[in-house]
């Protein structure tokens, strides 16, 4: 099962979705929940790299949640129309989300 809403990012609208039974895992493994991690993605101080993993792209913020946690925050993002997708708009599905290590919070503050 799978939860999706839609946000608006930098005035573009994704629709941002998870699964249900990972956000759990993350929850109890990581102590932090994806409601509160998508706000990361709108710090405008955050920190985006490209990663590859598994054979997809993805990205990694290090920004700031809602509630003032340094967090680190791993998704895909999905465009519309790309490959074999058959979305209309742009997507962003979130993989996990944790707190951030001290080398992230230097990398962070410089």
């Amino acid at each position: 099962m799978e939860h999706w809403e839609r946000r608006c990012f930098n005035g573009e609208w994704f629709r941002v979705g998870w699964s249900i039974a990972k956000a759990q895992v993350n929850r109890r493994k990581h102590g932090v929940a994806f409601p509160d991690a998508i706000s990361v993605l709108s710090d405008p101080h955050g920190i985006v790299e490209e990663q590859f993993e598994g054979g997809e792209s993805r990205e990694k913020f290090i920004g700031r949640d809602g509630l003032g946690r340094l967090l680190v925050v791993i998704v895909f993002i999905g465009q519309p129309g790309v490959g074999e997708s058959t979305e209309t708009e742009g997507f962003i599905r979130l993989v996990s989300a944790r707190r951030a290590t001290a080398a992230e919070f230097k990398e962070y503050f410089a």
